[in-house]
């Protein structure tokens, strides 16, 4: 039998998925029709995502909204000391409709001003700087660009696609919980007819399975027929 010093046995990470935003934040789900007739909730909505695997600062970050043929930008932004854990989520309530449906779990960002989002069609975008993106109807144009969905009769989407057309009760759903980020919204986003928006109370849900490293270390001279003791330590790297 051959001598044995160590043996390193890696394991792969369990729950790896598509991940295509360099920074890990996505938009993860939204809504615009909040408020309206048969309205699931009171207010517009834009729910924000850290599919990566290390907490970013999100200080001063910003979503913008444009109409699905529009150019002129509405603005958000996320206030100063804004950090995501990998996994969590992070909700912005926008503008009230009616008052149809009912209120929002308690946003993590109160907008002021508001956006008024389009129930069925429209453009949401993510940036990292509070400088209102304007002139264009491609937000992917801009060095500060971060992720980017348009919905329903969009003019300008990432990849293939539009993600569906929404109503006031169908909300625009990221697929794996936010983890799927394949720079497609037709493939990326589901219309959901019944969904809960998150904020960072709720349950983290990291997108990557911590690494775990076996180190095997025996005798330096293994001999076929003898007893070997092999001692195993594994280690969390997550």
């Amino acid at each position: 039998m051959a001598a044995l010093a160590a043996l390193a046995l890696a394991f792969a990470p369990g729950a790896h998925v598509a991940q295509a935003s360099a920074s890990g934040i996505v938009i993860s789900a939204l809504n615009g029709g909040g408020g309206n007739s048969n309205a699931d909730f009171t207010h517009d909505y834009i729910e924000l995502f850290n599919a990566g695997s290390t907490s970013v600062d999100i200080s001063n970050w910003s979503v913008q909204y444009a109409s699905s043929g529009g150019d002129t930008w509405q603005m958000s932004v996320i206030p100063a000391s804004t950090t995501l854990q990998a996994g969590q989520y992070y909700l912005i309530q926008e503008a009230a409709g009616s008052g149809n449906g009912v209120a929002l779990p308690t946003p993590d960002l109160t907008a002021s001003p508001v956006i008024f989002m389009g129930s069925t069609n429209g453009k949401a975008a993510l940036f990292n700087t509070n400088v209102l993106f304007d002139g264009s109807d491609d937000p992917t144009t801009s060095p500060n660009y971060v992720d980017f969905v348009g919905y329903g009769s969009a003019s300008r989407y990432e990849g293939t696609g539009a993600a569906p057309t929404l109503s006031n009760s169908n909300d625009g759903v990221r697929a794996s919980s936010g983890c799927q980020d394949t720079d497609d919204n037709s493939a990326d986003f589901a219309a959901v007819d019944v969904f809960t928006p998150r904020n960072t109370a709720s349950a983290l849900n990291p997108c990557f399975a911590p690494d775990l490293v076996t180190d095997v270390a025996g005798a330096s001279n293994g001999v076929t027929g003898t007893a070997e003791t092999y001692t195993a330590v594994v280690t969390n790297q997550g």
